[in-house]
């Protein structure tokens, strides 16, 4: 997007909102020798990416920080998102762990949320209703060691299984995007960012979480 990689803007916004290149990770997978990203990011790779699911991959992930940043929560963003600082700043300041969800109809192929008085009590691609994950959660450093079990339990599946599993026992609070917010799956979510934001087509590499 004018010659800044999805990720490298990602990167750069987390910066906009304090966070050091030191203190990021990513989790890469397929194609990983085509990820370019700056030399202090930190990156694991998940050599079973072709049999399991990106729930194996935020696993790898939070052991890292659980390993090598303690008593740091875990801020978990999907790698084929198009952000704005504002989305950010709003999740950096909040308390506690927070799912961030948008009011709008969950179209096929997306995760629905379900809250009450502020506090998610349901998430899954198996959820008809009128809020969307927005694929950003913030965890307590407190949870994650618990989080991390299940997913490895659900290992070959969606980390929202394994987060849908712990909602009724761990408090994620719900926050709805304030701020521009776009997943890319198709040239055509491509080309509305494009549109979006006035920038100028290029040669665009997408990587998922898994």
């Amino acid at each position: 997007i004018d010659g800044e990689t999805i990720i490298g803007r990602q990167i750069r916004i987390l910066g906009n909102v304090g966070i050091n290149e030191s203190d990021i990770i990513v989790v890469v997978g397929y194609n990983s020798k085509k990820i370019i990203l700056p030399k202090n990011v930190a990156t694991i790779e998940n050599v079973e990416y072709r049999n399991s699911g990106n729930a194996y991959s935020l696993a790898l992930g939070l052991r890292e920080v659980m390993e090598n940043y303690e008593n740091e929560d875990a801020i978990v963003l999907d790698g084929d998102l198009v952000y704005d600082t504002e989305v950010l700043y709003n999740l950096v300041n909040a308390d506690g762990s927070v799912i961030i969800d948008k009011d709008k109809v969950v179209s096929f192929g997306k995760t629905g949320v379900v809250s009450r008085n502020g506090r998610v009590i349901s998430i899954g691609k198996h959820i008809v209703g009128d809020k969307t994950f927005e694929n950003i959660l913030k965890i307590k450093y407190s949870q994650i060691d618990e989080i991390v079990v299940l997913l490895e339990q659900y290992k070959n599946s969606w980390y929202t299984i394994a987060l849908d599993k712990i909602l009724n026992q761990a408090e994620f609070c719900e926050l709805t995007v304030n701020g521009y917010l776009k997943e890319i799956n198709s040239f055509q979510d491509y080309q509305d960012v494009l549109r979006d934001m006035g920038a100028n087509g290029e040669t665009i590499l997408v990587t998922g979480a898994s």
